[in-house]
C-alpha cells in the first residue's frame, strides 16, 4: 500500500489572517486607532506571510480558488504595508515631480481645463 500524503485545511489560517487584517484595518479606518505598528505588523506576518504560505498549501492540494485568493490577498497586505512605509520616509527618490510641475505649479492644468472647454465651446 502506498504512503498517502496528509495535509490539513489550510482555509482557516487564510481566513483568519484575511479577518483579522481586514478588521483591524478598518477599525483604523473608522478613527478607533492609527496606523501604527500593531496594524502595520499583523498585515505583514498573518495578512500577508500567513496567507502566502496557506495559499501555497492550497496549491499543494489542487485548490486553485483558494490558492488565487490566499495568495491575492497576501501579496496584497504586503504591498499595502510597504507602500505605507515608504510613503512614510519621504526619501528623495520617492519625491518625484511629474514633467509638468514648474514654478507654475498649474501652468499645464490651467491649458488644459481652462481653454480646452473654451475652445469647445466659442469654436
Amino acid at each position: 500500500m502506498a504512503d498517502k500524503e496528509i495535509l490539513s485545511n489550510p482555509a482557516p489560517l487564510g481566513l483568519m489572517g484575511f479577518g483579522m487584517t481586514t478588521v483591524l484595518l478598518n477599525m483604523h479606518n473608522a478613527g478607533l486607532y492609527a496606523l501604527g505598528s500593531m496594524i502595520l505588523s499583523m498585515g505583514i506576518f498573518y495578512g500577508g506571510l500567513a496567507q502566502i504560505f496557506a495559499g501555497l498549501l492550497e496549491y499543494r492540494k489542487g485548490n486553485t480558488f483558494g490558492t488565487t485568493a490566499f495568495c491575492s490577498y497576501g501579496l496584497f497586505w504586503l504591498s499595502f504595508v510597504l507602500t505605507n512605509r515608504l510613503r512614510a520616509c519621504r526619501s528623495t527618490w520617492l519625491s518625484y515631480e511629474p514633467w509638468y510641475y514648474h514654478k507654475n505649479k498649474f501652468r499645464y492644468l490651467d491649458i488644459t481645463v481652462g481653454v480646452a472647454p473654451k475652445l469647445i465651446v466659442d469654436g
